[in-house]
C-alpha cells in the first residue's frame, strides 16, 4: 500500500513539473513574441528615422530660423524611440510613442525643452503644439506630414 501511495505522489509531482515547465515555456515564447511585435511596433515607422528639415508649422507657411544660419529641423531616433526638434533657437526633445497594428501612429510624451529667450517665440510655440498634438503621420515623395487626431495637418517636414 505505502509503494502505491509513494508511486501516486510521484507520478503527481511529475505530472506538476512537466506542466510547470510547459506553463514557463508557453510563458517564454510570449514574451518572446510580445518582444517581437513591440520590436516591430517600434521600428514600423522607420521610414521617418534621421533629420528632417521643417517646411511649415500649422498655419505658419514659412518658418524661418530664429538664429542665423540654422535650419528649423525634427530629428527622430527610432532605435531610441526619441525625437529632438528646433527652429533655431530653443531645442525640445521627447519620447516618441506608436500604437502596436497601427504602423502610422504617431504621439510624443511632453517635450522637455530649453529655455532661451528667442527672438521668434511665435515659431516655437508651434513646435511644441505640433508635437503635443501629433497622433499619427504619412510620408510621400519626401514629404512626411505630422497630422492631429482629426487627420489635420500639424507640421510638414522634408528631407
Amino acid at each position: 500500500m505505502k509503494k502505491l501511495i509513494l508511486s501516486a505522489v510521484a507520478a503527481i509531482a511529475f505530472m506538476g513539473c512537466t506542466v510547470t515547465r510547459q506553463a514557463q515555456a508557453t510563458a517564454n515564447s510570449e514574451k518572446t513574441g510580445t518582444a517581437i511585435s513591440q520590436k516591430k511596433t517600434t521600428t514600423s515607422p522607420a521610414v521617418i528615422d534621421g533629420r528632417w528639415q521643417i517646411v511649415s508649422l500649422g498655419e505658419m507657411k514659412e518658418i524661418e530660423s530664429a538664429m542665423e544660419g540654422k535650419k528649423p529641423y525634427v530629428t527622430f531616433s527610432i532605435k531610441d524611440m526619441r525625437v529632438t526638434a528646433s527652429v533655431g533657437c530653443n531645442t525640445l526633445s521627447a519620447t516618441m510613442v506608436t500604437e502596436e497594428g497601427n504602423p502610422s501612429s504617431l504621439s510624443f510624451s511632453k517635450a522637455i525643452s530649453t529655455m532661451m529667450a528667442c527672438p521668434d517665440m511665435e515659431a516655437e510655440r508651434a513646435l511644441s503644439l505640433a508635437l503635443e498634438l501629433c497622433r499619427s503621420f504619412t510620408v510621400e515623395n519626401g514629404t512626411l506630414v505630422m497630422l492631429d487626431a482629426e487627420g489635420k495637418p500639424l507640421a510638414v517636414l522634408s528631407r
